[in-house]
């Protein structure tokens, strides 16, 4: 566990160094990718508290915590990954789309416990001296997962497409030094 515990503060103080590195770099990439990170610190450091937690309640809080940037993630690379194809930001009702639905999951998470719209059941069992949350999933959980995986499929397209462009000019320069 403490390899583990180790580790995962010394990726939380990369992202946080990343962060801060990129918000001095003032330009619409950098600013995507600082607010990217800034989503990472908030979910490895849900999973670090869940890790190192002893009570349901305690987890509970920090799983939480981790939701604070765990829809996100996908949106915001979905718009790092438009900025770095040199491409504009999707038009404002779309950007606003992709970045309301993950919005409104982190508000149905965090009030789960009035509605049980996104989890129906939490509980917990011990695993190897560890505390591990249970879920019974509700109906939001699937229809938001669908959506997480649809963006997820366009991001890896797009990172497919990045190299493969990236290929090409390649090809084609090395071709251009062949020739000449």
């Amino acid at each position: 566990m403490q390899f583990y515990v180790i580790t995962l503060f010394i990726i939380i103080f990369i992202f946080i160094g990343l962060f801060i590195y990129m918000l001095f770099k003032k330009n619409n990439l950098s600013f995507v990718f600082a607010i990217f990170s800034l989503l990472s610190i908030f979910y490895i450091a849900g999973i670090l508290g869940q890790l190192l937690s002893n009570d349901l309640e305690t987890a509970k809080f920090f799983h939480k915590v981790k939701y604070i940037g765990a829809p996100l993630i996908p949106s915001i690379f979905l718009l790092f990954l438009c900025r770095l194809k040199n491409y504009r930001f999707p038009d404002y009702k779309v950007t606003a789309t992709l970045l309301s639905i993950p919005i409104m999951v982190i508000f149905i998470m965090f009030t789960n416990d009035f509605h049980q719209l996104y989890y129906l059941n939490v509980d917990y069992e011990m695993f190897h001296g560890y505390l591990v949350l249970v879920f019974d999933r509700g109906p939001l959980y699937y229809s938001f997962t669908l959506v997480q995986v649809t963006i997820m499929i366009i991001n890896f397209y797009l990172l497919i497409k990045l190299k493969m462009d990236q290929y090409k000019e390649y090809s084609l320069f090395s071709n251009a030094l062949i020739v000449s």
